[in-house]
């Protein structure tokens, strides 16, 4: 026997059943303050007390969002966008916000692919850490849909036109190097990161500043890039140790090399501080999982997507408001490894 379902409440029979009128349970279903908090608690219990799920669709045509927004990075399977992700989703957490995540991994036309979709949902906008090498022409299409960018970190050079959140990297790259050199080690490499990344390149030009400051050498060799995948961070680590002489200090840029590195380097013979030091540039996180503690050039992940989110509803409230560009200073957090 086929089972008869039965039909979706809708907002006029909880007023109905409250005695109130339809618009002031559309208000308090939005939590708007206009109506009393009693009220609005009421309107809440019968909700769940129906089975009410607001109809985003229906809403959508009333204000013209369908309170959809995409978020593409590399792949939240990798622990820093792991982590950015969850705090996008708690800044999102009370506005009604539906989050589709593309996880790109490095591959242009995955992110095209999806800003498709996104247009096909009506999505509102796109958080987004783009591919290495994405073309200007593919962020403009995004905007031809009507959604507006918010870069997380990455970005695409020359487009002035999206806003941006993300950690100062020139700056990293100089405070890891310049500490490393402080506490008494040369003859440094850095070790991560991607030609053609936004982020890697700043990284490496704030690197190479503060040995040039120091006196100390810098050729192209001093960067030896890699993916975020693990065991290509392991094979770019391991070529950094056979160097001969090998480096006296490392910068690690990014949580897949920072999180390898002390055991490679006590694999390799050397003890971690001692007869390497070690600076890794990322999550704070990644120093709970390696032995000895690592030291750490961070980003406040939580400030960030926390800020993303405002960014991007503050756009969606004003179109027409002026580019935001929000750069945050890392923070330095010595641990074991930069200690002779």
């Amino acid at each position: 026997m086929m089972k008869t379902m039965k039909s979706r409440p809708t907002q006029k029979q909880i007023a109905d059943k409250l005695g109130l009128s339809a618009a002031t349970v559309s208000l308090a279903l939005r939590d708007n303050p206009v109506v009393a908090k009693s009220t609005r608690d009421l309107v809440q219990q019968a909700m769940r007390e129906t089975g009410y799920v607001r109809n985003l669709a229906a809403a959508s045509l009333r204000t013209g969002r369908s309170n959809i927004v995409g978020v593409s990075f590399h792949t939240v399977a990798h622990s820093y966008y792991g982590e950015l992700l969850v705090s996008i989703e708690r800044a999102f957490a009370d506005t009604g916000t539906v989050i589709l995540v593309n996880n790109h991994e490095e591959d242009i036309d995955k992110l095209d692919r999806f800003i498709s979709t996104l247009a096909t949902y009506g999505a509102d906008a796109l958080l987004v850490a783009p591919p290495p090498g994405t073309p200007l022409s593919v962020m403009e299409r995004v905007g031809q849909h009507g959604m507006p960018v918010l870069y997380m970190g990455r970005h695409v050079e020359g487009d002035e036109s999206a806003d941006l959140v993300g950690m100062d990297e020139r700056m990293a790259g100089e405070m890891a190097a310049r500490h490393l050199i402080e506490a008494g080690y040369d003859r440094l490499c850095m070790v991560g990161g991607q030609e053609g990344n936004s982020i890697s390149l700043a990284r490496v030009a704030g690197f190479r500043a503060a040995l040039e400051a120091a006196g100390l050498e810098w050729s192209e060799d001093c960067w030896i890039p890699s993916s975020t995948r693990r065991l290509e961070a392991v094979e770019a680590l391991k070529s950094a140790l056979a160097r001969d002489p090998a480096p006296h200090g490392i910068v690690c840029s990014g949580n897949s090399v920072a999180s390898v590195t002390c055991g490679l380097v006590k694999e390799a013979g050397l003890q971690p501080g001692r007869d390497v030091g070690l600076v890794g540039i990322g999550s704070e996180r990644i120093a709970e999982a390696t032995s000895p503690r690592m030291t750490m050039v961070c980003e406040d992940i939580d400030t960030l997507g926390q800020l993303g989110a405002e960014t991007i509803l503050g756009r969606l409230q004003d179109p027409e408001k002026k580019t935001s560009r929000i750069v945050l200073d890392p923070r330095l957090v010595v641990g074991e490894t930069s200690r002779r």
